[in-house]
């Protein structure tokens, strides 16, 4: 009782920065739905960093929040798409074609799994860059990791979310993206 308090707790301490209108509300991907947060710009003369551009799939606005303010601490200046489900989050995808996805497993319309058998398959016909997915599950049933793999993800993740381990996934992604041209 006493970690889930704490928990709670460090988890509305790192919301409480972040405006509400940085999560995707729903609807068509439009403008105002393809939501793409820019918390920090670089200050002039500052060397160029890698910048992996993120999608986040995942219907729990709550979950949203804290995955946008992980990233805001973990890398500022980072763009991040938010999808509440997995054809918007598939939508996306072929339009923007991210560094970095985060998929949720069990959401609305499509799920985690046929999302990103879905992404695999566009990426067959676009072979010039394969993008990672990060599987997001509060399940831990036997079975669950070789399902994701099976569906073309490269990482499974269970809730709560790891920061840790999000830190690693995102430095061991930036030393592989090309430093932006000045």
């Amino acid at each position: 009782m006493v970690f889930l308090k704490l928990y709670l707790k460090g988890v509305l301490t790192m919301l409480d920065d972040i405006p509400e209108n940085n999560v995707s509300a729903g609807g068509k991907a439009d403008e105002y739905n393809r939501k793409i947060f820019n918390p920090v710009t670089a200050p002039p003369g500052a060397p160029a960093v890698k910048t992996p551009l993120i999608l986040i799939a995942e219907d729990s606005p709550m979950n949203m929040k804290l995955f946008i303010s992980i990233f805001k601490k973990l890398i500022p200046g980072a763009e991040i798409l938010t999808a509440e489900d997995g054809a918007k989050a598939l939508e996306l995808f072929k339009i923007y074609r991210p560094d970095l996805v985060f998929m949720d497993i069990q959401m609305p319309v499509m799920d985690g799994y046929e999302t990103a058998r879905n992404i695999r398959e566009f990426e067959k016909a676009c072979p010039e860059k394969k993008s990672r997915i990060i599987a997001l599950t509060a399940s831990v049933v036997k079975g669950e990791k070789e399902k994701c793999e099976n569906a073309g993800m490269d990482c499974f993740m269970t809730k709560p979310l790891n920061y840790k381990l999000i830190k690693t996934i995102i430095e061991d992604l930036q030393k592989e993206l090309p430093v932006p041209s000045k």
